[in-house]
Order: structure tokens, then sequence, then C-alpha cells
């Protein structure tokens, strides 16, 4: 009995611990399997919380916290219905109702403070609830904007012409709808049944429409433009199936675009037109010259093409401003068709640029007379805010088929001739040559290297004496530019001066040029000769510069020489807007004095000293050359020398080569003068040792005794 009772308790604590142990397992299963699904809660994106049956927070996710604007640590224990939350308020009402119904609920909620909406779903069981929310908003107001879309589509489609119509597998109209139907003067009765060939026609397209329709049948969608009663459909034809997916046919949707084609067209012809001007353009000349051509090798006749570019445009939109330059385009233009019309037709390919083709058989001969009209044409001034404008032009031809047979290499060959005749003083035409091509492309290695010149220190200064005509004292210097090209050597300012306008580097070239002049002449001055002054040519570029009147104060105050040693010395030919002439006054009354070069030669010499505070004017060499036996040029250059002291100027003449020459002058009361007769130009090194090699005496006896000694130097 005893060993029965002992067996009993040993297996009553057998079962004890058994269920202890089994107790334990299923607690850290639950543990392990609520740790899972919490891990798993995480991961979500969406938001995910957990209340228990006395609606107490157990669980939340990251997602969930962001909503709710709470962490977790402060939420879970917390009873979701004494949250003073917008979003639990929301919600809680139907969390009851899920549990009293046992049963899950969906349903999307909009929360008018933040205006965000959510899909929630609640998930009730007798121990807790879950509640699982996704932010819908981005896709509520998507289907908001499709909706809406769709509403506006319906109403697009009643306001716009248009025709719907469907065809069946035999290409035969089987419906046609649409307010277009009574605009183009059809009745849905009178078409039905007809091939879409009868009713729809595209006089621009090769392929027939019902061989178009063809590829729709394989599931392709296209687009098909036709012609009726003077109006044009464009078609978006698509397959039309049926229930099984099957093509038993097409659907078209029509709308009327004859506005549209009518505008293409006219945005066609105005590409074709440069505004500016009303002649054709670029795009015109590109289709003319090759129908030109055409027709030029069927009737076996010649044809030229004539380039036309202005001299110096540019001075004149720099220093006037654009609406100046538009206004001589404009006049040049005006010029130009009524010349040539019937002989030839005008393009304007863009800026200062102008092409020329010529109708008819034409000669050499012929295109030669016809460039000498159009440079005459260019004569008579433009007028333009009360000043006259005066511009020339350079014109290079080509001839088919003597120089090439292509349209573009005859385009090509007349831009290569317009530049040789730049290139040979501007204002006049030249033929293109085989040599040309080498010379276009010398000029283009000589404008790179330009860009470059000033940073290798390749520019170099040489100084031409200045005298005073009785006595030969001299009394100053003018600096010339020289480029020292490591190719070609020496390279002298007419053929590169312009080319550094053209690209912009003239500023920087002045720039340097001031300093170099401005210290040279403080050097000479240091030396004895204490009234010695320097003359420094300026373009119209350098004068349209805002800060021109701060650089050259520079370059005086880094010199430490007064304003009255320098001399600006502008030529007649360069056009001055009023920023440029008020540039020179302020100079003027800074101290510097403002030489005219080149004068007598332009068209503005009276207009010059009588707007500009001018000094003195320099007698242009032309009227130098001859003037020991040319009664004209000894007339002009004492008119000049008369009316510059009646306006109390000073005169200088360039060109001195000759005693002849400088006698006259002496008689003709010229007061300066410079040439090689007293000195060719030197580099600086040259000029300062023949001032060094003075003897030591008053500054006017060595001012007096340089002249010989710069005779020695140039021979």
């Amino acid at each position: 009995m005893r060993l029965t009772l002992e067996l009993a308790l040993c297996l009553l604590a057998i079962s004890a611990i058994g269920l202890t142990w089994f107790l334990i397992v299923r607690a850290d299963r639950k543990r392990s399997f609520d740790e899972r699904r919490y891990a798993l809660m995480e991961t979500l994106p969406d938001a995910l919380f957990i209340v228990d049956d006395r609606w107490r927070f157990t669980h939340l996710n990251e997602s969930a916290e962001v909503l709710f604007g709470q962490s977790a640590y402060e939420l879970v224990g917390k009873r979701i219905d004494k949250l003073f939350d917008p979003l639990a308020s929301e919600i809680f009402p139907e969390m009851v109702r899920a549990r009293s119904a046992e049963s899950p609920i969906e349903f999307v909620q909009t929360f008018s403070s933040t205006g965000r909406a959510l899909a929630i779903r609640v998930q009730p069981s007798s121990a807790e609830t879950l509640v699982y929310m996704r932010d819908v908003t981005e896709r509520r107001l998507t289907e908001q904007r499709l909706r809406e879309g769709e509403r506006r589509l319906r109403l697009l489609l009643q306001q716009v012409p248009a025709m719907v119509w469907t065809a069946d597998l035999d290409m035969r109209l089987s419906s046609a709808s649409g307010s277009t139907l009574d605009d183009y003067a059809l009745s849905e009765q009178e078409i039905i049944g007809k091939r879409v060939d009868e009713v729809f026609a595209s006089p621009e397209r090769s392929e027939s429409m019902t061989d178009t329709i063809k590829r729709v049948f394989h599931g392709e969608s296209l687009r098909y433009e036709t012609h009726h009663n003077d109006r044009w459909l464009r078609h978006e034809i698509e397959p039309l199936r049926d229930t099984d997916n099957s093509i038993v046919g097409v659907i078209g949707a029509a709308l009327d675009i004859t506005d549209v084609k009518a505008t293409s067209k006219a945005f066609e012809r105005q590409a074709r037109v440069d505004v500016l001007t009303a002649l054709p353009n670029r795009l015109a000349l590109e289709e003319q010259l090759d129908a030109m051509l055409d027709a030029a090798r069927r009737e076996r006749r010649r044809m030229a093409v004539m380039f036309v570019d202005l001299d110096r445009f540019k001075i004149i939109n720099d220093s006037l401003g654009h609406r100046a330059g538009d206004e001589v385009l404009r006049g040049i233009s005006g010029r130009l068709e009524a010349l040539l019309r019937g002989r030839a037709r005008v393009f304007r390919t863009g800026g200062d640029e102008f092409v020329i083709l010529t109708d008819g058989d034409v000669t050499p001969d012929g295109v030669a007379t016809m460039a000498e009209e159009i440079l005459a044409a260019f004569e008579a001034p433009i007028h333009f805010e009360g000043r006259e404008l005066v511009v020339s032009a350079s014109i290079g031809a080509s001839l088919y088929p003597d120089n090439a047979i292509e349209p573009g290499e005859l385009v090509k060959q007349a831009d290569s001739a317009m530049y040789r005749a730049k290139d040979a003083g501007r204002q006049n035409a030249k033929f293109y040559s085989g040599a040309m091509h080498a010379r276009i492309l010398e000029r283009m290695s000589l404008e790179l290297d330009l860009r470059h010149a000033l940073a290798r220190e390749e520019f170099e200064l040489h100084y031409q004496p200045i005298v005073e005509v009785a006595g030969e004292k001299t009394i100053g210097a003018e600096a010339l530019l020289r480029w020292k090209h490591p190719a070609v050597g020496e390279v002298f300012p007419d053929r590169f001066v312009g080319i550094a306008e053209e690209i912009g580097a003239i500023v920087e070239i002045t720039a340097w040029v001031l300093d170099e002049a401005c210290a040279f002449a403080s050097a000479v001055r240091a030396m004895g000769l204490r009234e010695f002054r320097i003359a420094v040519n300026l373009s119209a570029r350098d004068l349209c510069e805002p800060d021109v009147g701060a650089r050259i104060a520079a370059a005086l105050e880094r010199a430490r020489l007064p304003a009255s040693a320098l001399d600006l010395e502008i030529t007649e030919r360069i056009t001055l807007n009023d920023a440029a002439v008020k540039a020179l006054i302020r100079l003027q009354s800074a101290g510097l004095r403002i030489v005219v070069d080149d004068f007598g030669i332009g068209y503005s010499s009276l207009d010059y000293i009588k707007r500009l505070p001018v000094g003195a004017v320099k007698i242009d060499r032309s009227f130098v050359a001859d003037v020991a036996h040319s009664p004209h040029d000894q007339a002009i250059v004492k008119a000049i020398t008369t009316l510059a002291h009646g306006l109390k100027l000073g005169v200088v003449a360039e060109g001195i080569e000759t005693a002849a020459q400088r006698d006259f002058m002496l008689s003709a009361g010229v007061g300066t003068a410079q040439g090689y007769f007293f000195g060719r130009p030197v580099a600086r090194a040259q000029f300062l040792n023949a001032v060094e090699a003075l003897p030591e005496c008053a500054e006017q006896s060595r001012a007096a005794r340089v002249v010989p000694l710069f005779r020695q130097v140039g021979s």
C-alpha cells in the first residue's frame, strides 16, 4: 500500500513537472511569436497598431507613430478613446463597431484638418484589435484629376468640330457622326457603305487610305490627313475590337485642321523671310539656289553668286546703337532690291551679309558691271535721327560653272572673294580665284594667333618723331603698333587692327599701348626733352568702353605723366555716338588733346571739328605725296591749314618724305609734321639711344638735334 502511494506521488510530481515545462515552452513560443509579429509590423511601410480588449495600445510601428505624432513609448498603455487626437477620434467609433460585429471593417477616411486620406482596415478579435492604415492621398488626388480630365475632355469634344467613324474589315464605312459632317456637306446616310477612299482622299500622300488602314488590322495605331471641299481632316485611327478582343474593323476620330494647315503654311513662308528687311533669308537662299542652278544646267548658261558684306558695320552698331544699324540694313536692302529687280534676287543671310543670285545668262563683264552699280548704290548717305550715315561694301563673286558647280561651293567661293576684297582695302569687288582659298586660311590663322599675341608678348611699339617744321625741333612722337609674329615676322597694323576690332581684342591691345607709350614718353622727358608729347591712336570700340577715361588716367598715373603730354588720335572714318562724343569731351576737359587723323578724306571732316573738342587735325598723306607738284593738293593743304588756324587748331602733316614737301608745308603755315624725311619709326631702345647720345645743352638745342640723329638711325 505504501509502495502504491509513493508511486502515485511520483507520477503526480512528474505530471506537474511536465505541465510546468509545457506552460514554459508555450509561453516562450507565444513570446517568440509576438516578437516575430512585432518585428514584421516594423518592416511594413504602412501604419499598423494594436489595442487590447480594454482599448489600450500594446504596439505601434514607426509609420503609426508618424500619423499619431507620438512615439510608441508615449502611447503604449494609453486608451485610444482617451486621446485628444483627430485620427483617434475618427477611427475609434469604427473600431467599436467592428468589435461588436466581430467582423473586419474597411473604409476610407479623409481628414479635413490635414487633407490626408487614409484607407483603414479594422481587424477585431476577442483579446485585441489590429488597425491597418495606408495613406491614399495621392491616389485620391490622381483619381480626382482623372475624373476632372474626363469631364473636361467630354466638354471639349462637344465644342470642337470633329467626326467619329467606323469601318468594317472590307474598309466600308459602318457609322459616322459628329458636327464636322455638316461642315463637309456630308450625311451619314450618304456615306454609310462606301469605301473610305471614296469619302476621304489625301492629295499629299502616295499611299491610299485603304492601304494605310491595312496596317491597323495588325494592331497598329496611325494618323492620316485627308482633304475634302477645301477642308482638311486629321484622322487618328485605331483597331476596333469585339468583346473577345478580336479586330473587327477600325475606328477613326477626325479633327478639322484646316486652320492649322493654313497657319503652318504661313509659318513656312515666314521661316523663309528675314524679319528686319523682308528679304528672303538663308533658308530661302538654299532652296532657290538649288532650283536656279538646276535651271542653269538645263539651259546651259552661266550664273553668278555674289556675296556682299558691309564694311565696318559693327562700328555703327557699337557707336550709334542697334537702331541705327537696323536702319542702315533696311535702307541698303531697299536699294539693292530696287537696283537689281528683274536681274537678280537679293537675300539677307545674317548680320550685315547679303547674297545675290543672278537671273538669266551672265558674263564676267556683266557681273563686274553689276558689282560696280552695287558699290555706287552705297555712296548716298542713309539718314538716321538727323545724322548722315555712309557705309561701303565689299563684294565677292563666283561663277557657275566656271568656278564650281555645287551650290555650297559657289557660296563659299563668293565668301572667300569677299574677304579678299576687304583685304584689298574694302569698298571694291573681287572674283574668286584658286589663290583666294590660301589667303582665307591665312587670315583665319592670323585671327587665331591674334587672340593670344598680347599674352605671348608679341606686340612692340615703334616711335616716329613729330617735329616743328620750322627749325625741325622734335616735340613728340607717334606710337605705332607692330606685331612680331613668330612665324611670319613683323605684321603691320593695316593687316591686323581691323581683325582685332572685329573679334573685340582691340580694347586690351589699346590698354597695353597706352601703358607702354606713356612710360616711354616719361622716360624721354626724364632725359631732358621736358615738353615731349606722345600720340596714341584710339578706335571707336575703345571710346565705346565705359571705363576708357579711367584706363587712360591709370596709364598716365603709372607713368607719372601729365595729361597735357598725351595726344589721342581718332580717324574721321569712324562713326561716333553721343556716348563716345561725351567721352571725348571729358578727356579733353582732363587736359588731353584730341587729334583728328586722316583729315580731309572722309565725309565727316567738318562735322568732326564742329561736334568734337578737337585740338589739332592731321592732314592725310594722300594730299602730301604730290603736294610739291600738284596745284590741287596744294590748294587742299592750304584750305585745311587756313580752316584750322581760323578755329585755333593745330595742324600736323604726315608722310613728309622730301625736302620739297617740307618746304611747301613751311610756306603754307603747317606747324608740325612727321614722315621719313624727319625719321622712320624705330623701336623704343633706338629712340632712347638717339636722345641719350645728344650733348649736354639747353633743352631747345637738344630737341633740334634729335632729327639728324633719327635720319642716321633710319638710313
